[in-house]
C-alpha cells in the first residue's frame, strides 16, 4: 500500500476539472475533506452564534447534491455508507447537517512528506501558543499533553482497524438493500467463523457472485443465503432447483 501524503489545496474546487459532475464517490469524499474547517470558527444561525469546530462543516443534503450532480436520496445513502464505516458523524438540527470527519488531523496535520508528522494543529480552539496561554502551562506541559493525546488517538484508531469493515465495499457494489443485508449475514458468519476475508479476498468473491449470478439481484441472494445457511467461507453454483422461481426459466435457456 502506498504511505505518505501531498499537499492539496482548496482551490482545486474553483478549477474547471473539480466542477465537473456528477462526482465519484471518490470526489465526493474527497470534498468533504476540503470543504470542512481546518480551524474552529464562529457562524450567525439564526441570530445566535454557533462554534464549527476544526474538521466540521454545517450543511444540507440538498447542497451537497447540487455540488456534486447527485440526487438527495444518493447523497443520503452515501453519507449513512461513510457513517457505517467510521468515516463521518452526522448530527440533523433545525439549521441543516453537521458533518465532522473521523481523524480530520490523519488528512490535514502538519508534517514532512515521509510520514514524520508533527500535528500541532489538534481539534481544538486554537493553535498551540494559545493552548498554552489559555492552559497557563509551559511548552513542555504542552507538549506533553499532546503527545498524550495523540498516542489515545492512535489507539483507538488501531483498535477500530483491527475490526474488519465492509460497509463501503457493500455500498459500493450494489443500493439493493436485500442484497447488501444477504451480504453483511454472510459476512458476519465468516467473522464468526475467525475467517474474514480481506478486502481483496472480498473483491473476487463480488466478481465470482457476478459470473454464478449473470447478475440478477435474487441469485446473487440465493447463493449468499446458501453459503450462510451452510457455514461456507465461498460462494458456488446453485443447483437448478435452488434457483428463485423468477429466474429458474431465464437460467434453463
Amino acid at each position: 500500500m502506498e504511505q505518505g501524503w501531498v499537499k492539496l489545496s482548496r482551490d482545486i474546487r474553483n478549477h474547471w476539472i473539480w466542477k465537473d459532475t456528477p462526482y465519484s464517490k471518490g470526489q465526493a469524499w474527497m470534498d468533504l475533506i476540503l470543504s470542512v474547517n481546518h480551524k474552529s470558527k464562529k457562524v450567525m444561525i439564526e441570530g445566535k452564534s454557533v462554534t464549527i469546530k476544526r474538521g466540521c462543516t454545517l450543511t444540507s443534503i440538498r447542497s451537497l447534491g447540487m455540488n456534486w450532480g447527485w440526487s438527495n436520496g444518493k447523497v443520503d445513502r452515501f453519507l449513512k455508507c461513510l457513517e457505517d464505516d467510521g468515516m463521518i458523524e452526522r448530527t440533523r438540527n433545525g439549521s441543516g447537517t453537521l458533518l465532522t470527519v473521523i481523524n480530520y488531523s490523519k488528512f490535514q496535520g502538519c508534517g514532512t512528506e515521509n510520514g514524520t508528522a508533527t500535528e500541532r494543529e489538534r481539534n481544538t480552539d486554537g493553535t498551540q501558543t494559545e493552548q498554552q496561554r489559555n492552559g497557563n502551562g509551559t511548552r513542555a506541559e504542552t507538549n506533553k499533553n499532546e503527545k498524550n493525546e495523540r498516542m489515545k488517538e492512535e489507539k483507538k484508531v488501531s483498535k477500530k482497524e483491527s475490526v474488519p469493515s465492509f460497509s463501503a465495499m457493500i455500498c459500493g457494489y450494489t443500493e439493493n438493500a436485500a442484497l447488501r443485508t444477504a451480504l453483511e449475514d454472510y459476512l458476519t458468519m465468516r467473522i464468526k467463523k475467525r475467517a474474514a476475508p480481506t478486502n481483496r479476498a472480498l473483491e473476487l468473491v463480488l466478481q465470482k457472485l457476478d459470473r454464478l449470478s449473470g447478475g440478477d439481484d435474487a441469485v446473487k441472494i440465493a447463493i449468499l443465503e446458501k453459503s450462510t445457511m451452510n457455514n461456507w467461507t465461498g460462494v458456488f453454483e446453485l443447483k437448478q432447483e435452488e434457483f428463485p422461481a423468477a429466474t429458474t426459466e431465464k437460467f434453463a435457456n
